[in-house]
Parts: structure tokens; C-alpha cells; sequence
């Protein structure tokens, strides 16, 4: 699954590039606690950036910008 997982304490920063349905279905079962339409959100392409606080967690949706040296 593209995604990397860095852990310090009691928090965890996990981020997910480019995810299939079934990478998120897995990332669903590892993490059964995520919200499904922040699941959902995660393969959306249109999707704005937000952040979404729970008591547990926060959902994060950010994009970057990507260099292209071509254009």
C-alpha cells in the first residue's frame, strides 16, 4: 500500500499518496476507528483540503504541488 506511517508517543502521522479501493479497504481494517467517508475522501481526486477533527483522530486532506521540469 503506498502510504507511510510515522509513530512518536501516542500519535501517528499517516500519509497516503495515489491509494487503490483496496489499499484504502486494508487501511480501513488496520485502522477500524477512521470515519468511512474520510476513507472515502481519500480517493476522491476532486477532493478540497480540509481538516476534520474527531475525538480520537484528525483527517487531514492537504495537496502540493508537484514539479515538473517539462512545463
Amino acid at each position: 500500500m503506498p502510504y507511510d506511517e510515522l509513530t512518536h508517543e501516542h500519535r501517528s502521522w499517516i500519509d497516503i499518496a495515489r491509494p487503490t479501493p483496496e489499499d484504502i479497504a486494508r487501511l480501513g481494517e488496520a485502522h477500524p476507528n477512521f470515519h468511512p467517508l474520510d476513507l472515502e475522501d481519500c480517493l476522491s481526486h476532486i477532493e478540497r483540503p480540509k481538516i476534520d477533527d474527531y475525538d480520537d483522530y484528525m483527517f487531514v486532506v492537504m495537496h502540493f504541488p508537484v514539479w515538473d521540469p517539462a512545463s
